[in-house]
């Protein structure tokens, strides 16, 4: 008799009518909870006596790992894994996996596109105004008279760049080497620099050792008078300081897909809160294309391990 696998699956696609519709995928067994699931109790509980995760946003710490007795694989649906405990899970032998860094750039850079376009067009204060019955005009910014930074030229930087670029927006960058890029876009080798000489900045930095922060109050005391958008990850940013400076408006407006605390609260939720914030839920990689692809291949990572390990 074959052996079912039981999966604790927590990312909102999993609630979805797309994954609803799917195949029940013979061999496995989903158990669907929305996440993320910060209460750490109510984590553990779940993982009690499942063998497989597909994991979101939630942290995985050694605590976690240890009273997880029969979990074997953690595949996170998403590109990053600074969310779980790497040493943990290999001294308890749990094996980790993550999607391709390149899955989702496309929806990524066509989501911050959108960011960027409801800045210069004054989309979300129309949709705010709108509430009180308001019909005031508003002049929107030309590309054309904007320098756009981006920080971070890989692939997400490239291709959100050259949407901007076809737009009109002169591009800078900041990247640790040049890059093979338009001759049109100019290199700056020093962040600071980069803000200084850019009006909108875009943000496209993974998060590591070096990144936690690094837009401190120094730095972004840089953007005053500026434009800030952040769909990379919240951690890079100090929040603390960043609404202070959105909160005086010394920073003009922010577009931020992403937080440092996701369901946001403290510094994260004061800030979504504010008049001059754009704020979508971490929701940048959300279109159904990637969001099945990102399925399938989570689902890949599962499939090869329980039959590689002989278990189905």
């Amino acid at each position: 008799m074959n052996k079912i696998i039981k999966v604790l699956a927590t990312p909102h696609y999993f609630s979805s009518k797309e994954f609803k519709i799917k195949k029940n995928p013979s061999k496995f067994k989903f158990k669907v909870v929305k996440g993320p699931i910060n209460n750490k109790n109510k984590l553990i509980k779940l993982l009690s006596n499942v063998e497989a995760f597909i994991i979101g946003s939630e942290k995985i710490d050694e605590e976690i790992l240890h009273k997880s007795k029969n979990l074997k694989i953690i595949v996170r649906f998403g590109t990053s894994v600074t969310n779980i405990d790497l040493k943990a899970c290999k001294k308890k032998n749990i094996t980790v996996k993550k999607l391709n860094k390149n899955i989702n750039s496309i929806s990524v850079a066509r989501h911050t596109l959108a960011i960027l376009m409801s800045i210069t067009n004054n989309i979300s204060i129309f949709q705010t105004e709108k509430k009180n019955f308001s019909w005031k005009r508003k002049i929107n910014l030309s590309p054309q008279n904007y320098k756009l930074g981006i920080i971070g030229m890989g692939r997400i930087g490239k291709i959100f760049s050259s949407y901007a670029n076809r737009l009109g927006f002169k591009i800078n960058y900041f990247s640790r080497t040049k890059q093979n890029v338009p001759s049109n876009y100019k290199y700056f080798k020093d962040i600071k620099e980069l803000i200084k000489n850019s009006e909108i900045i875009s943000i496209h930095l993974g998060l590591n050792k070096n990144t936690r922060k690094l837009f401190n109050y120094k730095i972004l005391n840089l953007f005053k008078n500026k434009y800030l958008i952040n769909t990379s990850r919240g951690g890079i940013l100090d929040e603390k300081y960043l609404y202070q400076l959105l909160k005086k408006k010394q920073i003009i407006c922010a577009g931020l897909d992403v937080f440092e605390n996701e369901p946001p609260i403290n510094n994260s939720l004061k800030i979504i809160k504010l008049n001059n914030v754009i704020s979508t839920p971490h929701n940048a990689a959300y279109d159904e294309v990637t969001l099945n692809k990102m399925f399938d291949n989570s689902f890949l990572y599962l499939k090869n391990y329980f039959k590689n390990k002989k278990q189905i």
